[in-house]
């Protein structure tokens, strides 16, 4: 049985065909943020993914959290929890097998790296990924096969899996 990344590099391989055929580029605006990603983890990513990468990070990080956090350095909670409900989010959408799941796995552990906190100690930067039933086999196995501590200098992703009943 082929594993998810050998499935990938044959999709990547098909599509870049396809494109090319379609007489479409390859060639993209790089985007780029504040983000840093560790070559170790670059060299594993397609560009579309790092792209996303980085796209997260400038909506949730440094036009939300950061934001938030210099707006409001002294203010009460109440306050802070008023200015973090502006912050929007985004979605990231792309054809299935393209690495969506890896790219969101990648910015929770870059995300954990970077504020450099357990999810003991911070329960805020705690997050929850709701899927639907079918899909969380599919999280649990990617997370176990590309969220290794040597991509993410040792920094790990407490994972909790919650069983429902089969009613759920």
């Amino acid at each position: 049985m082929r594993s998810t990344r050998e499935r990938y590099e044959e999709r990547d391989e098909n599509k870049r065909a396809q494109m090319m055929s379609d007489g479409g580029s390859l060639e993209e605006t790089p985007s780029t943020s504040g983000l840093l990603v560790p070559p170790s983890l670059a060299a594993v990513l397609r560009p579309h993914q790092i792209d996303a990468l980085h796209f997260l990070w400038r909506k949730l990080v440094e036009e939300g959290i950061q934001r938030v956090i210099q707006a409001s350095p002294l203010a009460p909670l109440p306050e802070r929890v008023r200015l973090y409900q502006e912050v929007f989010g985004c979605i990231v959408g792309h054809s299935m097998g393209l690495g969506k799941t890896v790219t969101i796995l990648s910015f929770l552990l870059l995300l954990q790296q970077h504020y450099t906190v357990s999810s003991r100690s911070a329960p805020a930067l705690r997050a929850i990924v709701l899927t639907p039933r079918s899909c969380t086999y599919h999280w649990q196995c990617t997370a176990k096969e590309w969220m290794l501590p040597a991509l993410f200098n040792d920094t790990l992703l407490p994972i909790y899996v919650p069983l429902g009943s089969p009613r759920d």
